[in-house]
């Protein structure tokens, strides 16, 4: 009898911690797709870029935001630089300026490092057979990649890496 007890009172223990985390993991979760659904709002009226998917890591905070995008249209390498900065850093002074967010940013103020955005663009091949428009282009551990797909095998493959400051300072030269 005594073994029942202790074995409903542990029970019914984990279950008081666990309902207390989701609550509270609610609570951020919350918070973070706010500033989601800010910043497709704006990015997709700014942009004209088209939201098709949103994450993060968040299992005991806000660690990170995944933003995907599809464009309706083509970009060279200097195109899609600019419009991954500007959306980059729109999203980073979201997460900033959010203050219920603050508290479960896991790193405050949130950086590159904690906005990753992926953007699709229309494929089109110039007429020499080469590619010079990119078809998808994301960050990843702080650089961006910029690919193409290989017609022969489908599969994509880089054809610039730059840290995110380089493409950061690009882009602000040439404004």
């Amino acid at each position: 009898m005594k073994v029942v007890k202790y074995l409903s009172f542990i029970i019914l223990f984990f279950h008081g911690v666990c309902f207390a985390m989701n609550n509270s993991t609610q609570e951020y979760i919350t918070y973070a797709q706010e500033v989601m659904n800010q910043f497709q709002r704006e990015v997709e009226k700014e942009f004209g870029i088209k939201c098709t998917g949103s994450g993060g890591g968040m299992a005991h905070d806000v660690e990170v935001i995944n933003m995907f995008f599809d464009a309706d249209r083509t970009a060279t390498v200097e195109e899609a630089r600019e419009l991954h900065v500007n959306c980059t850093e729109k999203l980073i002074f979201l997460m900033n300026s959010h203050e219920k967010i603050r508290p479960f940013l896991r790193k405050y103020p949130a950086d590159k490092d904690n906005a990753h955005i992926m953007i699709s663009f229309n494929r089109k091949k110039s007429p020499q057979g080469k590619n010079e428009y990119i078809e998808v282009m994301h960050l990843a551990r702080g650089k961006i990649f910029y690919k193409i797909e290989d017609s022969k095998t489908g599969r994509y493959f880089s054809v610039l890496e730059e840290p995110y400051e380089e493409a950061v300072k690009i882009v602000q030269e040439t404004k």
